[in-house]
């Protein structure tokens, strides 16, 4: 059972598994039935040896698949600031990269052809990835979601007057599921305004199976399943919301949410229902995929 990325069940900070605080790395925490969870973490650095803050997360074998902001400042004249530099906030740009390293931890590399989405002509925005997953022949797909406005300003208005701000016209946010090669080139993609009419509609994880069907979760509270060409087999919601897909290691995908207790549910495509239950320990509010003959 992974609980946090390189982890088994328990907190680098915060509480352990047991409830209790403050729990190290090097602790166990030990269950009434008897289970024992060891929490133990790498760190990842990139190339030039800065520190990565990892946002969303996949195992696949001996890699971990990971996404970063990447945040730069470089001035007009070709020069790159830091915090310490008058300028350094009004260059600043954040954007997602894509990087790949050892589960043991080390040097992440860059995919270095990877390219965020990028807002339509006459737009400004932002994207996001959401999501990762690992396909069956080893493809890397990404869950982004591109955030866009613009300025519906009178012509001859400019960002220089007052009243400009005014005119600010909300685009809305854009879904898109990108297969991905070994370089983060894009191969395909598959749009998923399909699923929602509703413009406000929150796609937070994908994940796909053994057999390759693509599992998401919407708006917190349903769970949506597609074929490998993306027509939807079936999708179910739960009152009590869901969390966190994860991949088992017999190729099926679980499911995870609270309903007395957290407990992470086998998803079955054929009965197209929710079926063995597996228990979480107290702390563990985040599952990722386990390896090796762990089932979780």
């Amino acid at each position: 059972l992974v609980c946090g990325l390189f982890a088994g069940c328990g907190g680098k900070n915060g509480q352990g598994t047991d409830g209790s605080n403050g729990a190290s790395p090097s602790e166990t925490a030990a269950r009434t039935d008897g289970e024992v969870y060891v929490a133990s973490y790498a760190s990842l650095t990139s190339e030039d040896g800065s520190e990565l803050n990892v946002n969303t997360a996949r195992l696949f074998g001996d890699t971990v698949y990971f996404s970063a902001y990447i945040e730069t400042s470089v001035d007009p004249d070709g020069n790159v600031l830091t915090m310490d530099d008058e300028d350094y906030w009004t260059y600043y740009q954040s954007a997602p990269g894509l990087f790949q390293a050892p589960v043991a931890g080390g040097t992440a590399t860059p995919l270095s052809a990877y390219v965020p989405l990028s807002p339509p002509e006459g737009s400004e925005g932002s994207s996001e990835i959401r999501s990762l997953s690992v396909d069956k022949e080893g493809n890397l797909w990404v869950l982004e979601t591109l955030y866009s406005y613009h300025y519906d300003a009178p012509e001859g208005m400019s960002s220089e007057d007052e009243d400009y701000w005014n005119y600010y016209v909300d685009d809305g946010q854009q879904f898109a599921v990108r297969k991905l090669d070994s370089t983060g080139a894009e191969l395909t993609s598959l749009s998923l305004d399909a699923l929602s009419s509703n413009p406000d509609t929150y796609i937070s994880q994908i994940l796909f199976d053994a057999e390759g069907r693509l599992y998401l979760i919407q708006d917190w509270s349903t769970l949506v399943v597609l074929d490998s060409e993306g027509n939807q087999l079936f999708s179910q919601e739960s009152e009590y919301g869901y969390d966190n897909l994860v991949l088992l290691s017999d190729g099926g995908v679980g499911v995870s949410s609270y309903q007395n207790g957290y407990a992470v549910q086998r998803v079955d495509p054929v009965t197209k229902s929710l079926t063995d239950r597996y228990s979480l320990p107290i702390g563990c509010y985040n599952v990722y995929d386990g390896g090796g003959d762990a089932l979780l």
